[in-house]
């Protein structure tokens, strides 16, 4: 768990600094989206078709946290949500 907090903590952050803005909606697409189209099939996959431990459940929710970061931290890069006016 320690290994991923800083997964988490890129999420959150980059997440949260979008949403303040008003660059909110993208950021609600990747996540959920990923968890829907990627992360919950995958583990369905991993766990109860191939059926392997909750270590390999563990790796795939680690993978869909990298990703998850790596595109939210694209949309904060594109700078897309500087150009918001509300």
């Amino acid at each position: 768990m320690g290994a991923t907090a800083g997964i988490a903590g890129v999420i959150w952050i980059f997440a949260y600094t979008l949403y303040a803005p008003g660059d909110g909606s993208r950021v609600a697409l990747v996540s959920p989206g990923m968890q829907w189209i990627f992360f919950l099939p995958l583990v369905w996959l991993v766990g109860p078709y191939l059926y392997q431990g909750l270590l390999q459940i563990w790796l795939v929710n680690t993978v869909n946290g990298a990703l998850v970061a790596v595109l939210i931290t694209a949309i904060r890069a594109d700078g897309r949500w500087k150009k918001i006016r509300i």
